[in-house]
């Protein structure tokens, strides 16, 4: 038998190379299968970032649009110089009103001092007064006439009216300062001294008073001057937070309607807030002052629990620093994780990219697509990170019945091959021996 025309051999040949391409079809058909989970996962979870950064962006520009509300409200573009002098005779006057109301207390103790030491004294005097007249009767000198030579003293009529004194003193003191208001005003108009601030600062707070409310993000609002300082505040936060200065002189300087402030977290509400604010200007369009608000993130931590579409799926938000400010479990926001160095989404979406990735966080691999809000508006919203994270484990579940699956039926095929081979190797052999 020539081995080259063997037909065993080239059925074994053909065999061997079906198989092959069973297997070769069956791994190309898992691999695909696989990367078109990923990329529909991945697409699910931009949708879902997309989503969730829309909620976000409508809740801030609530904010900015009422900051520029409030600001173009007429008793907030008047302003005066809130001066040198006029403050200086503020305090000057405070200090003595101060001072006499202390005087007024002390006044009436030292009165009611010396009526209680009155009969004391009166006790020794009569008694003095009896002594000498019983010395004078034994020398057999006159002895006066009581009546004629009053030798005791009334102290609780003699007790000069100290209380009374005060009161004249505080009342010409206060009209004293009074007199000077105006002249002293009048110099700070003139030469314009100290730092813009509203004309009309009780209307002005009762403005900012009303513009808060239970439903609104805003919990605390108030006027500051370019440098910083205070002016006025309303506040709904019982603990009044402190204002980063070193921002509001950097907004400040910048020419821009909206000014997107830091995030950190305020220990009276025990989650995280945001500073914003605007520019006030006058009636020329220069501005004199800021009107900046503290804004609470509770409905971040409320967002995320509300799209979780898994008991593993998370959606996470972290500000520019990369501390989560949001997340479905309020306690990882209570402990203000810094996420920025743990993988490659994370340091891409502080930078401000986004991007599908995959990450390894607390011993679990997710697949995280990721968004930075300055990339849908990078004039007024925060360079803040918005991550939504699913466990691989989920999205291969399929991935791996598929697998399975494939297997068996490849399996199955290369068994039936094998068994048509074998018929027919089988029928070749007893044609041969025949």
């Amino acid at each position: 038998m020539n081995p080259k025309g063997d037909p065993t051999r080239i059925i074994y040949l053909f065999t061997g190379l079906i198989i092959v391409l069973i297997c070769y079809l069956s791994w190309e058909s898992i691999t695909r299968e696989k990367d078109e989970k990923l990329q529909a996962s991945g697409q699910e979870l931009s949708v879902l970032v997309d989503l969730a950064a829309d909620g976000i962006i409508r809740s801030l520009n609530s904010v900015r649009d009422s900051l520029h509300l409030i600001s173009k409200m007429p008793t907030l573009r008047e302003y005066s110089f809130s001066g040198k002098f006029t403050p200086a005779l503020n305090k000057v006057a405070s200090s003595c009103s101060e001072l006499f109301e202390t005087l007024l207390d002390e006044s009436v103790i030292w009165e009611r001092t010396i009526d209680e030491k009155a009969d004391e004294y009166l006790y020794y005097l009569e008694y003095s007064e009896a002594f000498v007249r019983r010395a004078l009767f034994s020398l057999g000198a006159a002895i006066p006439d009581p009546s004629e030579n009053p030798m005791l003293i009334n102290f609780s009529r003699a007790t000069p009216p100290l209380n009374k004194l005060c009161q004249a003193t505080q009342q010409i003191s206060s009209l004293f300062f009074s007199s000077l208001e105006a002249p002293f005003c009048l110099l700070d108009t003139i030469f314009k001294l100290g730092f813009p601030e509203p004309s009309n600062l009780r209307m002005a707070e009762g403005l900012l008073r009303v513009s808060l409310s239970d439903r609104n993000l805003i919990k605390h609002i108030g006027i500051q001057t370019l440098e910083g300082n205070e002016i006025v505040s309303v506040s709904q936060i019982s603990r009044t937070p402190f204002f980063l200065n070193g921002w509001v002189r950097k907004a400040a300087s910048a020419s821009r309607p909206f000014f997107s402030g830091p995030v950190w977290f305020n220990e009276g509400l025990g989650r995280p807030v945001w500073q914003a604010a605007v520019p006030l200007y006058d009636l020329s369009r220069k501005p004199f002052a800021l009107l900046s608000a503290i804004v609470d993130l509770a409905f971040l931590h409320e967002l995320s629990a509300r799209s979780q579409i898994s008991s593993a799926a998370q959606l996470l938000i972290v500000d520019e620093e990369g501390v989560v400010i949001g997340h479905p479990k309020l306690a990882k926001i209570v402990l203000q994780l810094n996420l920025s160095h743990s993988g490659k989404a994370f340091e891409n979406v502080v930078s401000g990219k986004d991007g599908i990735e995959e990450v390894n966080l607390g011993g679990g691999s997710f697949l995280a697509a990721y968004r930075n809000l300055t990339n849908y508006d990078d004039s007024s919203l925060p360079g803040w990170g918005i991550l939504y994270l699913k466990p691989y484990s989920e999205i291969m579940s399929s991935v791996w019945l598929y697998a399975f699956n494939t297997c068996m039926i490849a399996a199955i095929t290369i068994y039936i091959l094998l068994q048509l081979v074998g018929m027919i190797i089988a029928g070749i052999e007893e044609d041969e021996e025949s």
